[in-house]
């Protein structure tokens, strides 16, 4: 009884991985990325950050 159950329960972990295992993976990023560049996370050219400010954080 309890294997059916263990397998029970790691087929719905794995039909439902698709559905937040992504949002698990980028929150995992934005934890790494802020705590290697602190609050700036991660700069992106844009309106707001120039290419020169990425670059110049590149080459440091």
């Amino acid at each position: 009884m309890r294997r059916w159950v263990a397998t029970l329960a790691g087929a719905a972990v794995a039909a439902s991985l698709p559905r937040w295992l992504p949002q698990v993976v980028v929150n995992a990023r934005v934890r790494v990325f802020t705590a290697v560049n602190g609050q700036e996370g991660i700069a992106v050219p844009g309106g707001s950050v120039g290419t020169g400010r990425v670059l110049q954080r590149c080459l440091l």
